[in-house]
């Protein structure tokens, strides 16, 4: 018994006049304007829910690679998404990682490395090696050892300090009170 036709609600399209109702736009689709015959797909970083008016922007830490279906996906290990809206995330650099969804990568703690750009965590370093801060590779020793002039990590002898991770080289090795050596 209505007198006149309804337009479709925003959210909402019919693609053929005649009898039925209006039905939602589905995900990765929306319509802004009421009376709509289609729902415009949602862009490359963009997304939108079921019976959505707008599409939104994907948030930070976050992608939608395509136009059209489907909802924006968390950026995965060793990528970021600093920014709403992205279509793919940054690659961390070498020497640093993130965690899923993250919106910037951080450093490497020290210890541990990495030693290229994109996805991956940070490694530990090996056997009695050590690294910096952000760093690529273990080119430090463990507390105890000292990286010789063949740049290999060696057990510091008796009458040398080497007292901090990462602080002792065969240069400059502190000698204990009592003891010598020719040159560096």
């Amino acid at each position: 018994g209505a007198s006149a036709c309804a337009a479709c609600a925003a959210g909402t399209f019919k693609a053929v006049g005649g009898a039925g109702s209006c039905s939602s736009c589905g995900a990765g689709t929306a319509s802004p304007n009421p009376g709509a015959s289609n729902c415009a797909e949602c862009s490359a970083g963009s997304s939108a829910g079921l019976g959505a008016s707008a599409c939104s922007a994907c948030a930070i830490g976050t992608f939608k690679a395509e136009a059209g279906a489907g909802s924006c996906r968390s950026c995965g290990i060793g990528t970021a998404s600093p920014n709403p809206g992205a279509s793919s995330c940054d690659e961390c650099a070498g020497g640093t990682t993130a965690g899923v969804g993250a919106s910037s990568c951080t450093a490497c703690a020290p210890g541990t490395y990495k030693a290229e750009a994109g996805a991956g965590v940070c490694s530990d370093c090996p056997n009695n090696d050590y690294s910096s801060l952000a760093a690529v590779s273990c080119d430090l020793c463990l507390r105890g050892y000292f990286v010789s002039l063949e740049k290999t990590c060696v057990q510091c002898p008796d009458g040398c300090a080497c007292s901090s991770d990462g602080g002792a080289t065969q240069e400059s090795l502190v000698l204990d009170v009592g003891y010598w050596r020719i040159s560096s």
